[in-house]
């Protein structure tokens, strides 16, 4: 295996544990997540019942199930930490991965252990600043900010397929460029900051 692909691998591991640490007494307290976004009522009666929202008196958004629906074949304890613990983690993950990559691609001399360590420092800012630890109720806002690395990637490999004219490229990277974007439609600020970024690679 080559030396960048272990480094990646242990980037990984290094925010699998870094979820964990940061979330230590959330995942492994007693009782039921009741707070912001998580209070939704829960059923293993799922779809008919569940485009009303009973806490809200309102209407569901349907995106939202883009997260909720399949943690229901969990019991609720175990779907709210794991939800908790999947958005740290693909916060950490993406964002060592884009920043590895970028500085990959950008570096003449490629030494690795500085882009390792830039990456886990740059990507441990990414998960651990206080703007996101108060913001963790916001479960649909911080399932999309988990994916933004990824959206910032693809957007700048658009670019550049388009300057070098890769047809074939081009076309898978949109692929997965809608693929996100879907994704993080669960929460409509990211449609508005999604193309936001995306028009940032093309118009500026």
């Amino acid at each position: 295996m080559k030396i960048r692909n272990k480094l990646i691998l242990i980037g990984l591991f290094i925010h699998a544990l870094i979820s964990v640490l940061l979330l230590r007494r959330l995942l492994f307290a007693p009782g039921l997540i009741s707070r912001g976004d998580f209070n939704w009522p829960y059923s293993s009666d799922l779809y008919p019942k569940y485009s009303w929202h009973e806490t809200y008196q309102s209407l569901r958004i349907v995106n939202h199930d883009i997260i909720t629906s399949w943690l229901f074949i969990f019991p609720p304890e175990i779907s709210s930490r794991l939800i908790f613990f999947l958005i740290f983690f693909i916060a950490g993950a993406s964002s060592f991965f884009v920043i590895f990559k970028l500085l990959e691609e950008n570096s003449n001399k490629k030494n690795y252990k500085i882009i390792f360590w830039s990456s886990v420092v740059g990507s441990l800012v990414y998960v651990a600043n206080p703007i996101v630890i108060i913001r963790m109720g916001h479960l649909f806002l911080q399932w999309g900010y988990s994916l933004f690395p990824l959206l910032f990637l693809v957007s700048h490999s658009i670019a550049k397929n388009l300057k070098e004219k890769s047809i074939r490229n081009l076309v898978t990277n949109v692929i997965i460029l809608l693929i996100i974007l879907t994704l993080m439609s669960a929460d409509p600020h990211w449609i508005v900051f999604g193309y936001l970024v995306i028009g940032c690679f093309f118009f500026i």
